[in-house]
């Protein structure tokens, strides 16, 4: 029990010292509001690359050869833009958080930001592609959103770089607009001559692939495919905990390192030979990465078996249904794992665990080498069978899944009691807010607020909401009594 007490105090700890982090904070909260647009993307490649043979000729049949249309236009319109998108995101919620104290304009922010991530990814250099916007361009569109947000606010706050208009008529956003001016081409500036430097100096003009350079170099120095198989995941999840694409930074790594592996395989197979690689990129989808990063679909089990706050509850049981298409950003940033300290342990230990489970598995001949290429979008147990072609295949991946859920039952559960810490605090801070307002005679306009004591507010009525809905408040009168005995009134009371 004392050892449980110290770990929940130092992981509190430390997620209030994240928290109290503006850019992390809004990292974490800029990727969290694209949830709508990741999961409208993730459902799109889903209806367009279900492996299911009788389900697309089904939707040829009835739509026509060009039914993949409209899902292509809205993946176009998500993950093709993605980078653009987290750009925006971040950037305006990192103003966001720091305008009132900086007076800094969210909009002019996020337009400068996402001018200074255009200077840097080389747009008009040779051999630019248009792919560069998407997944694989997330990991500079983070690092030049937070570096770009944060160059802009500090010069906002140097007076001698503000210019200041008050002509009559004037409105806010033209003023906003004046005093934005310098420090706006000081921060682009900046972006557009450190781009020029490494290209002239450096011969870098595409700084997304030397990004994917860099990280493949480091898997092709290693000889072992073990080490290199571990390395991987690691590095996948570390980047997923900082809230970046781990998966879609290193595709490229995986496609020439893990991808053919699995061709190999069926080749050896075919030639009457023996497979003899067991790390696959078919291998990590299938037995390694359930439900997405961190193996999530065993964490929502974990959420629905022993979690005990309603909340948690219902984002575990909309999660559902999308982890078994292995689409987890919802339950990623909802819960949110993005900077959690909590969940820093397992989401890096399972998939670790799995690996070595997996592994060991295969090389001790209880399973086959993958063999047939899977879709990762292939729901669990079938993944496993088609992948292997053999019914051990999702024996091994249901072992893989009580495995991964029995670890992430005591970190579920430790969640929850800093969780349930925190709501005090959060708690008191609504109760010291709507004093305040009643002391001042303000409306106490709590719900409509944009921070940590509006989410609250907002969380206290939707559970009271839910408690009256189910029954489980009762109203009661309690008459009131003057002193000689009669009743002149009653008090209602909810209960």
């Amino acid at each position: 029990m004392k050892i449980r007490t110290q770990l929940l105090e130092l992981f509190y700890l430390s997620d209030q010292r994240l928290n109290d982090v503006p850019m992390l904070v809004s990292i974490r909260k800029g990727l969290t509001y694209l949830i709508p647009l990741l999961l409208l993307g993730s459902f799109s490649l889903l209806i367009m690359s279900l492996p299911i043979p009788a389900y697309q000729e089904m939707m040829t049949r009835l739509f026509g050869e060009s039914w993949t249309s409209i899902p292509s236009y809205i993946r176009d319109g998500t993950f093709n833009v993605l980078s653009l998108l987290m750009v925006i995101s971040i950037s305006y919620t990192y103003a966001q958080e720091l305008g009132r104290e900086h007076n800094v304009s969210p909009t002019i922010a996020a337009s400068v930001a996402l001018a200074s991530y255009i200077c840097l990814s080389g747009i008009s250099a040779e051999g630019f592609s248009i792919t560069n916007f998407a997944a694989r361009g997330i990991f500079l569109a983070i690092l030049a959103s937070s570096l770009s947000s944060f160059l802009y606010v500090k010069l906002s706050t140097i007076g001698f770089l503000k210019i200041r208009a008050y002509t009559n008529g004037a409105d806010t956003a033209f003023s906003y607009a004046l005093a934005s001016i310098f420090p706006a081409a000081i921060t682009v500036t900046v972006f557009a001559a450190f781009s020029s430097v490494l290209a002239e100096y450096f011969h870098i003009t595409n700084i997304q692939d030397f990004i994917q350079d860099f990280f493949c170099g480091i898997f092709l120095k290693l000889d072992s495919q073990f080490l290199s198989g571990i390395l991987f995941i690691c590095m996948v999840h570390i980047l997923w905990f900082f809230g970046v694409h781990g998966s879609n930074v290193l595709e490229p790594a995986a496609q020439t390192l893990f991808a053919p592996g699995t061709e190999v395989n069926c080749a050896l197979l075919a030639s009457g030979q023996a497979p003899d690689i067991i790390f696959t990129k078919t291998f990590f989808d299938s037995f390694v990465l359930m439900g997405g990063c961190g193996s999530t679909l065993c964490l929502v089990v974990a959420l629905l078996l022993v979690g005990k706050y309603k909340n948690q509850k219902s984002l575990a049981k909309l999660s559902v249904l999308p982890l078994m298409f292995n689409i987890n950003e919802l339950i990623v940033f909802g819960l949110p794992i993005v900077l959690n300290p909590i969940f820093l342990i397992p989401f890096l230990g399972v998939p670790i665990l799995l690996t070595v489970t997996s592994f060991l598995a295969m090389s001790q001949g209880l399973v086959p080498y993958t063999i047939h290429t899977v879709e990762w979008t292939t729901p669990i147990l079938l993944s496993g069978y088609t992948a292997t072609q053999s019914i051990s295949g999702s024996i091994l991946q249901l072992f893989n899944f009580i495995l991964g859920t029995v670890c992430y039952i005591p970190f579920v559960r430790l969640s929850e009691s800093a969780s349930k810490e925190q709501l005090r605090l959060n708690l008191r801070r609504v109760y010291d807010a709507y004093r305040q307002n009643e002391e001042r005679g303000y409306p106490p306009s709590l719900l409509s607020r944009h921070d940590e004591i509006g989410n609250t507010a907002r969380f206290l009525a939707a559970d009271l909401s839910s408690d009256i809905k189910n029954g489980k408040v009762m109203l009661y009168y309690q008459p009131q009594i003057d002193y000689d005995g009669s009743v002149f009134g009653v008090e209602a009371l909810l209960r």
